[in-house]
């Protein structure tokens, strides 16, 4: 399968999701050129509406990559937007001098072990 760019997904409608995430995405893009800039055909407040718009053949959207079993659901495809390259950073929070519960202390674990491999 060929590459997709931000080029290439600019190049059609775009279902925006209101807030954080979609503003994130529109600063990383101009940060890496001028001319990469969100302008959506539409703005949403629920992923599942953007998902929805999408499936009717109304634009395309930007999710996060947990959001794929949903995107599935609605008989679509997801793939990765590789150019320019798009990092988040996100934190851990726990109560000081508490033990983890042993899902949490699982889950830790897992994100570690990923983190290490990127």
């Amino acid at each position: 399968a060929r590459k997709v760019t931000w080029r290439d997904v600019l190049a059609y409608p775009f279902v925006a999701q209101r807030g954080e995430y979609s503003a994130k995405i529109d600063r990383d893009l101009s940060a890496h050129s001028r001319d990469l800039r969100l302008h959506p055909s539409d703005e949403v407040t629920y992923v599942t509406t953007a998902l929805s718009m999408v499936s009717s053949g109304l634009g395309l959207t930007a999710c996060p990559e947990f959001v794929r079993p949903l995107a599935k659901s609605f008989g679509l495809h997801m793939r990765a937007v590789v150019e320019p390259k798009m990092v988040r950073e996100f934190c851990i929070f726990v109560k000081r001098q508490q033990e983890l519960n042993p899902a949490a202390a699982s889950l830790l674990t897992a994100l570690k072990e990923v983190a290490r491999k990127l």
